[in-house]
């Protein structure tokens, strides 16, 4: 493969927001089987396992694994001019993915929680919510409940023997 000329790309961010370090970003002659794609390839910093990404799997027609079922999008991603994925279209033409309704999801196994022998349970105490927040944070915590997310319950007639603290991310 050698060493293609790297060109400035836009940093990634983990799920937890923090920006993944990249040197650059090339294309590369990507080979599956017998397809052969050009791709663009992010080139980090870090010493860390390969990701073949959503675009990627796109590109190779590739299904995703038997019990994972999601909306497929038919078309292949429109990149504009900037290479960038083109978003505005994608969110007109797939509006019902992004219109914050809850789906539930079907023949997934249940979560299943392992501990350790002899774990004893612990309740954590809340956490101070900024106040301009606290409403936006009782909705939500309404929204969940109506949806059977989550179940209220009353501590003073409910004994709490596991609690754990809730971390308030804001979408922007």
């Amino acid at each position: 493969m050698g060493r293609p000329k790297l060109r400035r790309a836009k940093a990634p961010t983990t799920y937890g927001n923090n920006r993944i370090k990249i040197m650059g970003e090339a294309d590369v002659k990507v080979q599956l089987n017998d397809k052969i794609k050009w791709l663009p390839l992010l080139v980090t910093q870090t010493n860390d396992a390969a990701l073949f990404g959503f675009p990627w799997i796109i590109e190779f027609d590739l299904s995703l694994p038997t019990n994972i079922k999601i909306n497929m999008i038919n078309n292949r991603y429109k990149y504009n001019d900037n290479g960038n994925v083109n978003i505005d279209k994608l969110y007109k033409e797939f509006a019902a993915m992004f219109d914050n309704k809850l789906v539930l999801i079907k023949n997934v196994e249940p979560i299943k929680l392992q501990l350790e022998e002899n774990t004893k349970p612990i309740a954590l105490s809340a956490r101070r919510v900024l106040l301009p927040l606290k409403l936006e944070i009782e909705n939500e915590l309404k929204r969940l409940e109506e949806n059977n997310i989550i179940k209220k319950i009353d501590p003073s007639t409910t004994r709490v023997t596991w609690g754990t603290l809730m971390v308030v991310v804001r979408i922007r």
